[in-house]
Order: structure tokens, then sequence, then C-alpha cells
């Protein structure tokens, strides 16, 4: 971030920056899903427009994060965009070990859960709707509904919100207003009303996670490539399957709880040795930054 962006952001008061973080990554979330949910739903209307959606959505996300970053017009608020679309180069150690300690701990966390589901005796989740076409057909925009929820809620949440506050509060405070803002967001889902104490819980542990890698190496790039590849391996495997089961059910009639459990332990031991070598990859930058900013 630039020091005139600082300097900016310092002059402003506290309920100020909490507002800006908030209204900014309010506005990209509605924006970038509004737009994604419109596509849809022309395609669940007429799935001759299927084809066009993936490349519509792509050229949307290429556009927006290109404004974001380079573009000047208007020159208000012109730092303030750089600075929260927080798309810095990273280094491979960094991107590699990221992703390995962030699929591997949600991994951990999603077969807990499916164990939890199984034992609570709470079954399996709804199923998705999806357009009546072949999987070869729908195969494209599942993959591409992981990205746009890796890219878009990313850039929102971890850029715009957890950036904006970090740089005032600090991470820890940043972590926790924007994973319970973006836990928000999906109140409309399902789950939410099953176990309503549980899912903040679970969107505020996700969002340590990818607000720590967002921390460690100021770049969103690791953080969207782990939160899309989750999504889109899970929207994969749900329009695979359907109509005929969804994942969890899947997963619930060939494995046992005890059987989730003793996976579950494996990814974790996975995700320790992982996040290990993420902190020893970030040390270096992290270092840089403290000195530069000293």
């Amino acid at each position: 971030m630039s020091r005139k962006s600082q300097e900016s952001e310092g002059k402003s008061g506290a309920l100020g920056t909490l507002i800006k973080s908030v209204v900014s990554g309010s506005v990209i979330a509605i924006v970038g899903i509004g737009i994604w949910g419109g596509l849809l739903s022309a395609a669940q209307a007429n799935p001759h427009v299927l084809p066009y959606v993936v490349p519509a959505m792509s050229a949307v996300l290429l556009i927006g994060a290109a404004y974001l970053k380079w573009v000047r017009w208007p020159r208000t608020g012109y730092e303030f965009r750089r600075a929260g679309v927080r798309l810095s180069a990273v280094s491979a150690a960094a991107f590699f070990t990221s992703l390995a300690a962030g699929w591997s701990t949600m991994l951990c966390g999603f077969l807990v859960y499916v164990a939890h589901r199984s034992l609570a005796g709470l079954g399996g989740e709804g199923m998705l709707h999806f357009p009546q076409t072949s999987f070869a057909n729908l195969a494209p925009g599942l993959l591409m509904a992981g990205i746009v929820a890796g890219v878009v809620e990313e850039v929102a949440f971890r850029g715009f919100m957890q950036g904006t506050l970090e740089r005032r509060f600090g991470i820890v405070p940043a972590i926790a207003v924007s994973g319970l803002l973006w836990a928000a967001f999906h109140l409309n889902h399902s789950y939410f009303a099953e176990e309503p104490l549980l899912w903040p819980a679970i969107f505020l542990a996700v969002a340590t996670i990818l607000g720590t890698i967002a921390h460690r190496t100021d770049s969103l790039i690791p953080g969207i490539a782990v939160h899309s590849g989750f999504d889109a391996a899970y929207f994969l495997l749900a329009g695979y399957l359907a109509p005929r089961t969804s994942p969890i059910v899947f997963i619930q009639s060939v494995m046992s709880p005890p059987s989730m459990i003793a996976v579950a332990g494996l990814a974790g031991a996975v995700a320790l040795i992982s996040w290990l070598a993420f902190f020893r990859a970030t040390a270096e930058r992290r270092m840089a930054s403290a000195l530069a900013a000293g």
C-alpha cells in the first residue's frame, strides 16, 4: 500500500474506517454475486444461454479486477481501490504452502462436520438445483461458480473489508468483523436455519484461515485459489451426483463417522505441517515489510 493511501486512512476516524470498509466490501459482493446470479437465472430460464455464462462472467471478473487495480478514474478513491483489491504477487513457496495449508484444514473441518451431522442425526444437506443438461455442459458453469465465489468474496471480505480494518485496528478485529459480515451474507442458506449458532463459528474459522493467508502474504491471490478450489470441488461433485444424491449424503453412505474422524485426523496432521511451512515461507516478507514500515 502506498504512503499516500496510508496517510489518507490515518486521517479517517475509527467509525469512518469501519463504514468505508463495510460499504466498499458490501458493494463489491452485492454487484459481483448479483451479476453472476442474473446470468444463472437467465441460464435456468433458457438453457441455450448456458454456454455464454462462463465467458461473460470471466470478462466481468477480469474487467472488474483490472479497473480496481489499475484504472485511475475517478482519481478520488484510486489509492483506496488499488489497496483494497490486494492482488499482489507472492512467492511460489508462499503460494503452494498456503494451498496445502488451506485445503487440508478445510478438508479436516469438512469431514468433522459431516461426522457431526451423522452422529446428530441431521442427515445430508439440501439438493442444489441445476439446469436440466448433461454434466459435461454443466461442469464449466460449476467451475466458474467456485471461481466467482473465491474472487468476489475474497476481494470484498479479505480485501476491502479486512484489509482496510487491518491497517487501522489490527489483524484480529479485522478478521472478526469481516468474518461475521461474510457469514451474514450467507444467512439465506438453509444450513443457518438448522444450526444458527454453529455456522457463524464455521464462517469465522474459515475467515481466520483465509484472513491469515491474506495478512501474511499481503495478497488475495493464494486465498482466491484456496477458496475457489474448495468451492469448485464441492460444486463439481454436487453436479456430478445430482439428481441422485448430494455430496454429504454420498460421503455418509461410504464412510462411517469414525472413518471420517480418522481421515480428518490425517488431514489435520498435513495441515499442521503445511501451516508451519507457510509461516516459514512468509517470515522473510513479513520481516522486510516491518523494516520498511519502521
